[in-house]
């Protein structure tokens, strides 16, 4: 699946406000997740009306010089877990990227700049690999709010929980483990398995006739 991240319009500034509502806890059944919220953010409704974002949420007024905006967007399937390769391009924005903690995985987090009217809008977009569908992250704060912007991410990926498609370092361990002893009781019936398994990713030789095993 596709893994272009780019909000196609940023919440516009001082022009809409968000409503009185606060939540402090999503809990989203359909994606499989639960997000805890810090303190002092509220239901802010001009970020839900952008494409695919069904969660948006706000902390201050919108045009002041103090907000943090924060959208949840389904990615549409799962991802993998090799890093990004090419970052997204966007007039007026120029996207790099670095990796955040998210559980015991290492995630990949897009950081821009976007500028409009000599404004700076500060933005970090983190892809979290949940399953059966992962989702993003955003997050957008004026300019000189970077560090604590950095650090609100890192607080709602430490409140973000759900499944993942991601095996955790332990997890591969024990399917080794078991791929390992599965391997030895094959070994015990037949040797000739064994020079077999150690080129399984080589193609059949011409001619191995029906009898080879399966793989």
């Amino acid at each position: 699946m596709s893994r272009s991240i780019w909000w196609p319009a940023l919440v516009a500034l001082g022009l809409l406000q968000a409503t009185a509502a606060r939540a402090e806890v999503i809990h989203d059944a359909k994606l499989g997740f639960t997000l805890t919220l810090p303190e002092g953010f509220r239901e802010y409704p001009p970020g839900r009306a952008q494409p695919n974002t069904p969660y948006s949420f706000i902390k201050g007024e919108p045009g002041t010089d103090d907000f943090a905006i924060v959208g949840i967007e389904p990615m549409g399937g799962t991802i993998g877990r090799e890093p990004l390769k090419e970052l997204p391009q966007a007039e007026g924005i120029k996207f790099d990227k670095r990796r955040e903690k998210w559980k015991s995985f290492d995630i990949d987090v897009m950081i821009g700049v976007a500028r409009q009217d000599q404004v700076g809008l500060y933005v970090l977009v983190a892809q979290v690999p949940l399953k059966p569908e992962a989702i993003q992250v955003k997050l957008v704060a004026p300019e000189a709010r970077q560090a604590d912007l950095l650090a609100l991410l890192r607080t709602l990926l430490a409140g973000l929980d759900g499944p993942s498609n991601w095996l955790t370092d332990a997890e591969r361990g024990r399917s080794a483990g078991r791929a390992v002893g599965g391997l030895a009781v094959l070994l015990a019936l037949a040797a000739w398995m064994f020079a077999r398994w150690r080129t399984h990713r080589k193609p059949p030789a011409p001619g191995s006739g029906p009898g080879s095993p399966a793989r």
